[in-house]
């Protein structure tokens, strides 16, 4: 790994373990404590299609056209 964001070889991987647990725990309270969330998620089925499908979303709003 070429590039390490500033943290230094000692603690790129504890950077990146780190921001990966806290995205996991932000996802798991949402779940817990949205509804709406909840039943996006329950809907399309593996986290990766309903991720896929919310970036879809966004880039609509974000780009009126292509070119």
């Amino acid at each position: 790994m070429k590039h390490l964001f500033g943290h230094g070889e000692a603690r790129g991987s504890e950077n990146f373990c780190v921001l990966n647990l806290r995205a996991f725990l932000f996802h798991s309270v949402l779940y817990l404590r949205d509804g709406v969330y909840r039943r996006l998620r329950e809907r399309s089925g593996r986290r990766d299609t309903f991720y896929n499908a919310l970036r879809y979303t966004f880039s609509g709003f974000l780009h009126e056209n292509w070119s």
